[in-house]
């Protein structure tokens, strides 16, 4: 009987999060619900798009703000790259933003930028909204913040040894990759961040001019 009373609480909670159930604020569903329930239907929903994820994301989600989701991954891939023998710089900025050129090409888009200088700013395009995607972007960030500002052979080889693979422009995450982030990537927790949908007719880019 129990179980059964669990299994109808989750799927009244999933359909209120989906919004097909009119019901009380996230805040006061929580209540009601134990640290179970309330994990599962955020696993069921994990790959949906609408816009209850977004708040169930920031109430569950340990980080206030993607940036600092980001900031936290960069260094929890620290060890990561010193265990394959490469170097992060101390002075990484990460921050989701569009890149400076191709960011919304329907041919090569561009999904990350990395710049090196004094500091090193690293930019994650908000087109994306996927965490493993948004994570694998962010690895090939680093790969560049490591020392490798073009794709070279180098590049592939420090990209390889943290579990990337395909073609050095566009390597992405494979078995290897994550074999070593999975843990990384679950004691994070929810990413707390929605993407920009831009071939949506009402997504409208406004422009300051100076």
């Amino acid at each position: 009987m129990e179980i059964k009373k669990a299994k109808e609480r989750l799927r009244y909670h999933t359909r209120v999060l989906q919004g097909k159930v009119k019901a009380p604020k996230l805040n006061q569903i929580e209540k009601k619900s134990n640290v179970d329930l309330a994990q599962a239907a955020l696993d069921l929903l994990l790959t949906s798009r609408s816009a209850p994820v977004r708040l169930i994301a920031k109430v569950t989600s340990k980080h206030p703000t993607r940036e600092a989701w980001l900031d936290a991954f960069v260094e929890g891939s620290r060890p990561l790259f010193a265990s394959a023998g490469y170097t992060l710089p101390d002075n990484i900025k990460i921050s989701i933003g569009f890149p400076s050129v191709a960011a919304l090409s329907t041919r090569k888009q561009r999904l990350g930028e990395c710049w090196s200088g004094d500091e090193t700013h690293i930019f994650i395009s908000p087109v994306m909204d996927d965490v493993t995607e948004i994570a694998g972007v962010t690895t090939h960030e680093l790969v560049h913040a490591a020392g490798f500002k073009n794709h070279s052979k180098a590049f592939s080889a420090c990209g390889a040894a943290l579990g990337l693979e395909g073609k050095p422009a566009s390597m992405a995450p494979g078995p290897e990759w994550h074999d070593l982030h999975t843990a990384l990537l679950k004691s994070l927790g929810p990413l707390p961040h929605h993407r920009i949908d831009t071939s949506k007719p009402e997504t409208k880019k406004q422009t300051t001019r100076l």
